[in-house]
């Protein structure tokens, strides 16, 4: 019987982390990409206030995602996401240019 409540608890505890708020990153860096690697990319500008972090997080939400295979160039730029837990998230930006 024991067992079983541990079990259970711990259940409930994965549950309820798990479906918790993601933690937000601490930093966001903006990078220009001018060859096919990203190790040669440049540092444009770093975000690390929460006003700023929280404009990228809302852009990033509220993207709208194109499916399907597309034949792209490279990317323009590259947002890196740094979280608090040292983990990262990369994103790749093909801006373009507005003809209108």
């Amino acid at each position: 019987m024991r067992t079983k409540a541990v079990f259970l608890f711990f259940l409930l505890f994965l549950f309820l982390t798990g479906c918790g708020n993601p933690v937000a990153p601490d930093k966001v860096e903006l990078l220009k990409i001018d060859s096919m690697t990203l190790e040669d990319a440049t540092i444009v500008q770093t975000y690390t206030e929460a006003e700023h972090i929280n404009s990228i997080m809302r852009a990033i939400e509220t993207a709208t995602k194109i499916n399907g295979i597309l034949d792209v160039v490279s990317p323009e730029y590259c947002l890196k996401l740094y979280y608090p837990t040292k983990q990262t998230t990369t994103y790749f930006l093909w801006l373009g240019r507005d003809d209108n």
